[in-house]
């Protein structure tokens, strides 16, 4: 019996509670268009149902009391009163002006939020700290990386400049004004340079022309380049220097030089039998790249190696210690012979 009277009970307060809840609902009925600094108003409300809640009152920048008592700062700004009562919540925004000016248009104007960039980092970097500046009337939140970086409540316009501490890759800088998203910006953090292939290198009068590409999109400085390829005459003499910059301004630096680069290599018998004509295998490279069109002085002969290497023939009319030259560009390989002639029987 007892517990039938305790489930009844209990089955009475929830009922109870429904019935209160059921309907109900608030408006704020007296909202003003504009206040003057420092100017009191009383704030009321209209109830909608059989089961009145407390009401909790609350203003962002001027103070409240409970009752709906409500006194403005004693600056300009946009304020915004908040009402809420058993999960319902009512607001009511408005302008305060200076005292002894008249409620026109642009003086509202004036006390509205306001958001506007100076400066703001460009969507790709290399630095860990960049800079962000702004202009602002209104308290604002500046969020990044879902992490509070300033928070201000103060109305007044002024000019704020942050440092924003980035992460190695994505990062997400957003700014909330007055509760409402202003700005939002994806700034990728790359410290890495670019990656240089070498491509082809190819043999003309002048020198050595090397292409290549970038593992992302770069620029080049003092050559040709678009986009992620380049090209670059190196000369016989001397060297030639490039630079890469990627989109977040990280640098690569190469020197090129011929003298250093080129590499010539040669294959071919060390004794050979006087009047016997001897065959020698060439490779020409440039750092490992295959010389095409290569141009091969041997004898005062000119071979062209189509795709950087081949075969050349010499003939060994003499006998002795002989060295073969071989010619490439301002590097000359010599290679040592001996002919020698078969005794006779």
């Amino acid at each position: 019996m007892r517990n039938v009277l305790s489930i009844v009970f209990i089955l009475g307060i929830v009922l109870f509670a429904v019935s209160c809840n059921s309907g109900w609902d608030f408006t704020i009925i007296n909202a003003p268009s504009h206040l003057f600094c420092g100017e009191e108003f009383h704030f009321r409300v209209a109830c909608q149902g059989s089961c009145p809640f407390p009401l909790f009152w609350s203003a962002r920048y001027g103070t409240i009391t409970q009752d709906g008592w409500y006194r403005a700062p004693d600056f300009p700004c946009t304020e915004v009163v908040e009402v809420i009562g058993r999960g319902i919540r009512r607001l009511a925004s408005f302008p305060v002006l200076m005292p002894g000016g008249p409620a026109t248009p642009q003086g509202i104007a004036e006390v509205l939020p306001a958001f506007r960039v100076l400066f703001a980092p460009p969507s790709c970097v290399s630095d860990f700290r960049v800079p962000f500046r702004f202009a602002v009337r209104g308290s604002f939140l500046v969020v990044l990386n879902g992490k509070t970086l300033m928070e201000d409540r103060y109305h007044k316009e002024r000019e704020v400049v942050l440092e924003l501490p980035l992460e190695e890759g994505e990062n997400v800088l957003c700014v909330v004004l007055e509760g409402r998203e202003v700005f939002q910006s994806n700034i990728l953090c790359d410290r890495t340079p670019p990656v240089i292939f070498l491509s082809r290198a190819l043999w003309v009068p002048e020198g050595v022309w090397v292409f290549g590409t970038a593992d992302e999109e770069v620029t080049v400085e003092g050559v040709k380049g678009k986009s992620n390829t380049w090209e670059v005459l190196v000369p016989w003499e001397g060297e030639q220097r490039v630079v890469w910059r990627d989109r977040a301004g990280n640098r690569r630096e190469e020197i090129f030089a011929a003298e250093r680069d080129l590499s010539l290599e040669v294959v071919g018998p060390s004794r050979v039998k006087k009047g016997e004509t001897a065959d020698f295998r060439i490779r020409c490279t440039f750092r490992g790249i295959p010389l095409e069109e290569t141009r091969v002085v041997c004898g005062g002969k000119e071979e062209v190696l189509s795709l950087g290497e081949g075969v050349v023939s010499v003939t060994f009319p003499e006998e002795g210690k002989i060295s073969v030259s071989f010619a490439l560009g301002n590097k000359t390989f010599e290679f040592p012979v001996e002919v020698y002639v078969l005794p006779v029987a």
